[in-house]
């Protein structure tokens, strides 16, 4: 005996509701074909997380850097309590994570993707640092 419905089972196989912000815009997303596809094929509600994109890591890195500019404790308070710049910080954390993989398996034949990756780390390193040094001179 099978023990147990094909409801429960169906739902069981459905994927959890979204919460991040990520998934929610992604499932805002209009479906595309090969959406409604998998959709039909596997009965999920809940489209897959975009892989990680370059541009959008290039795009969040800059804004990370430019919030940085602009930031003016005097006016802003303690750098580490400022929702935004932490939150462009975790995002960027992540995507140093995924360039560490990215030029990890980065082949020698893609030159002009991998010199990409890496002005993009080298960028990456320079607004973590300077996050780094804003914090340490707050807190002396």
């Amino acid at each position: 005996g099978g023990g147990g419905g094909g409801e429960s089972g169906r739902l069981a196989a459905l994927s959890p509701i979204p919460t991040s912000p990520r998934a929610l815009r992604a499932a805002a997303a209009p479906a595309s074909p090969t959406l409604v596809a998998r959709h039909r094929a596997t009965g999920t509600i809940v489209p897959p997380v975009a892989p990680w994109n370059l541009e959008e890591a290039r795009n969040g890195v800059h804004l990370f850097g430019e919030m940085l500019g602009f930031f003016d404790a005097s006016a802003n308070g303690p750098i580490g309590s400022n929702e935004v710049i932490n939150q462009l910080r975790e995002r960027c954390q992540g995507h140093q994570r995924e360039l560490a993989k990215q030029l990890a398996t980065a082949s020698g034949h893609d030159e002009a993707h991998t010199a990409d990756l890496l002005a993009l780390n080298d960028e990456l390193l320079r607004h973590m640092n300077l996050f780094d040094t804003l914090a340490k001179q707050q807190a002396a």
